[in-house]
């Protein structure tokens, strides 16, 4: 059986031509009419050996940073209503002519809604941190790595 024929262009490069479309003998013959082609060896490429892999889908690991996420928002509809409700009711107009100063007023509301959050927070990060996945997976609060050159000994 006859190898199939190779594209004009790769003659040179059967021919010990330095390739890149072909010597200029092997581009003459192909302008001359020449219909005789020269089949060339290819090499082929593949892949780095490796063990097979299968598909393993955990929801938990792929989905939960998005939930993590969103519970860390749970305490803004909090604050938001309070400020609404403040609004509504003129509270801090009330609180000014009781003689409560606007430094005083904002002082106490943000150590407030900070120190609810930072509990909020606090609470969130337990839980996470005490939780394992079914894939053994557990979320790491602090993450550990090998002593640096600057390392005490």
């Amino acid at each position: 059986s006859d190898p199939a024929p190779a594209h004009p262009s790769a003659q040179g490069a059967s021919q010990g031509g330095g390739g890149g479309g072909g010597s200029r003998k092997g581009r003459a013959a192909a302008a001359a009419g020449d219909e005789e082609l020269v089949q060339i060896g290819l090499v082929g490429l593949s892949e780095m050996p490796r063990g097979p892999s299968t598909l393993t889908l955990d929801l938990g690991t792929a989905v939960g940073p998005l939930f993590f996420t969103l519970a860390s928002y749970l305490p803004l509809p909090a604050v938001v209503s309070t400020v609404a409700y403040e609004r509504e009711f003129g509270l801090r107009s009330h609180l000014r002519a009781m003689g409560l100063a606007d430094a005083a007023y904002w002082a106490v509301t943000h150590a407030f809604w900070s120190a609810a959050i930072a509990a909020h927070q606090t609470i969130l990060m337990l839980c996470a941190g005490l939780a394992v996945l079914p894939s053994g997976y557990r979320v790491a609060l602090v993450a550990t790595a090998a002593p640096g050159p600057l390392a005490a000994a």
